[in-house]
């Protein structure tokens, strides 16, 4: 390893082929990694990593990276170290005129496979009806790019916080267990928010319509609330299915759903988007069905009997909190 970082550090210093074609390397960036190789051999890696990222800010290089993951890792940023290990991996790939080429290659791959026991993975999932959303683990924000991809996370107690216009705030706390994936099941409902009632509300003309005997009106209302509340129990059991074929991927019906793979993730996120959809029309047509029954059965009770023509007188008026409506009936 020692003979490695002396490799690192002269790598570091010499300038890549088209520099030394038109100009020498940058003499900051040189001091600084001087100063990094100085500051980690004394054990300050803290020092030594700030040195680091002020010269990878002047101009990154495969090598610099390396040495970049091997200060993370020494200060204990196991999931900023495996990001920079695996990139300077694939970086020493991809260009095979690189110096030493072989040797560092090794030396990234092995640091990526040591710190892939120390860090844990989380997979969030944001429904994908919801606009303008926000992500934050631990109150940093998280870029869309990686939402619905495994992102390596420092094991232990995470923070999640989704928000979105016009939608309930999701939050969760999880606890991420070190080589797992963790998979984050985001629900963000619409926010219901009542109508402004700064103005009367219009009222519509009355209009009379003609019955007699039953009145057709409430048998008609009956009959669409009890098809609507039949559709209701059609869409709850929908999402019973979906919601055993997610439990069945995840291993269990509470808590977070952990898995081995991101593809077995991806399969869960599916089931879980399925049963939020089928949750929510189960909910709206149980609503609407129980208030269309409701509203024909009294309409029916109250409703006077006759053989005789009857004239309705029907007033429709929108309220702030839904609308009201009144029969006069006139024989």
């Amino acid at each position: 390893m020692k003979w490695i970082e002396g490799v690192a550090l002269a790598a570091l210093l010499l300038p890549t082929a088209a520099q030394a074609q038109g100009r020498d390397d940058d003499p900051t960036r040189r001091r600084l990694i001087l100063e990094a190789g100085a500051l980690r051999d004394r054990g300050d890696h803290a020092a030594a990593l700030e040195r680091l990222r002020q010269a990878a800010a002047r101009r990154m290089s495969p090598s610099l990276r390396l040495f970049l993951a091997q200060e993370e890792r020494a200060v204990g940023r196991y999931d900023d170290a495996i990001r920079d290990a695996r990139g300077c991996a694939q970086e020493f790939e991809s260009d095979r005129t690189l110096s030493h080429r072989g040797e560092f290659l090794a030396s990234c791959r092995a640091l990526a496979d040591e710190l892939a026991t120390r860090v844990g993975r989380v997979i969030v999932r944001v429904p994908a009806d919801v606009r303008d959303a926000a992500v934050t683990l631990r109150g940093a924000p998280f870029p869309a790019e990686n939402w619905g991809v495994a992102w390596d996370v420092l094991p232990g107690p995470l923070a999640v916080e989704i928000t979105a216009r016009g939608r309930e705030t999701f939050t969760r706390e999880i606890t991420v267990q070190a080589a797992s994936t963790a998979f984050i099941r985001a629900e963000l409902p619409p926010r219901v928010v009542a109508p402004p009632t700064d103005r009367p509300p219009p009222v519509i003309p009355p209009r009379e319509v003609a019955s007699t005997g039953v009145p057709v009106g409430p048998v008609v209302l009956l009959g669409l609330g009890g098809a609507t509340l039949a559709l209701s129990a059609v869409f709850f059991a929908l999402r019973g299915g979906a919601l055993d074929t997610r439990d069945g991927l995840c291993g269990t019906a509470t808590g977070d759903c952990l898995v081995a793979t991101p593809e077995l993730a991806r399969q869960a996120a599916e089931a879980q988007d399925d049963a939020s959809t089928y949750n929510t029309l189960s909910a709206v047509t149980l609503g609407v069905g129980a208030a269309a029954a409701g509203a024909g059965l009294i309409w029916l009770l109250v409703a006077p009997r006759s053989r005789a023509p009857a004239r309705t007188a029907v007033t429709l008026a929108p309220g702030g909190g839904g609308a009201s409506f009144t029969l006069r009936r006139a024989w």
